[in-house]
């Protein structure tokens, strides 16, 4: 009975991050043509890639220290969780821009609206476009649409 045993490999920064893997069950040749940068083929790597880092020093797959919250990144090279800010202003820009759009029909000449609410709405639209002059991502005063 010729029982194949299941092979992986993963294709590991010198920060530690694993930017390819490959499993397989037959002999196959892992194709590292396409991937840039400096990288090293680790043998024996988990399954789950996206959980760990690789640790040249002690040559091991370690996991990755649950997440503290929404906006982190893992650092490859401090081997920590760090804050994010790009990603949370991103978040905010996402929502800011699903309000603004929720708002686009009140601004159109045809809508029955006094001159009042139509002013009303363009200072919050206005508003809404400065919320990234706001100083603290995790801390924003959103403004309040007009009733």
């Amino acid at each position: 009975m010729n029982t194949m045993r299941s092979k992986s490999y993963a294709a590991v920064t010198p920060s530690g991050k694993i930017i390819a893997s490959i499993w397989s069950t037959y002999p196959v040749d892992f194709d590292t043509t396409n991937l840039q940068g400096d990288f090293v083929v680790i043998p024996g790597a988990p399954r789950d890639v996206l959980r760990v880092y690789y640790d040249h020093a002690s040559a091991t797959f370690v996991d990755m220290p649950a997440s503290p919250g929404e906006y982190y990144e893992f650092s490859y090279d401090k081997k920590a969780w760090v804050f994010s800010a790009a990603a949370a202003w991103g978040n905010i820009r996402a929502e800011r821009d699903r309000l603004i759009g929720k708002t686009d029909w009140r601004i159109l000449a045809d809508v029955n609206q006094s001159s009042e609410e139509r002013r009303a709405w363009l200072v919050y639209r206005q508003a809404l476009r400065d919320i990234t002059l706001q100083a603290d991502p995790l801390n924003i005063a959103w403004p309040v649409p007009p009733t």
